[in-house]
């Protein structure tokens, strides 16, 4: 099965946030000393994205992808990171939006957004 892409949309401000999951599990033991494995293989990564100027056009787009294609975090889609300064850049990612888009307006026809992205 082939996933949707992110949408055509303008770059996102650069420097993002980028967080490495923890995939270990640690427990408390009644003596105080503290025992710990790997809970999952896998770390995957969360990706922080953000937009200072959202044009009007590209917000209705972004929502549309996320409320129409992928319904939320129901569904995977194919990213690519655009951060030249970052050791992932035009790496592809199969990620699900985890944090819905948050828009708030800066200007007319512009706003301000920020979206989550984790690997899937």
């Amino acid at each position: 099965m082939a996933y949707p892409s992110f949408p055509n949309i303008a770059k996102p401000n650069y420097a993002y946030d980028e967080t490495p999951e923890d995939p270990g599990i640690s427990t408390q033991m009644e003596n105080g000393s503290v025992i710990s494995r790997a809970r999952f293989t896998k770390s995957r990564l969360t990706f922080t994205l953000s937009w200072s100027a959202m044009t009007a056009a590209d917000k209705a787009t972004l929502l549309d992808f996320y409320r129409n294609t992928v319904k939320g975090s129901a569904y995977i889609l194919v990213w690519t990171h655009s951060d030249p300064s970052s050791e992932f850049y035009n790496q592809t990612f199969n990620v699900r939006i985890i944090s819905p888009p948050k828009f708030a307006k800066v200007t007319f026809n512009r706003w301000s957004t920020q979206l989550t992205l984790q690997e899937a």
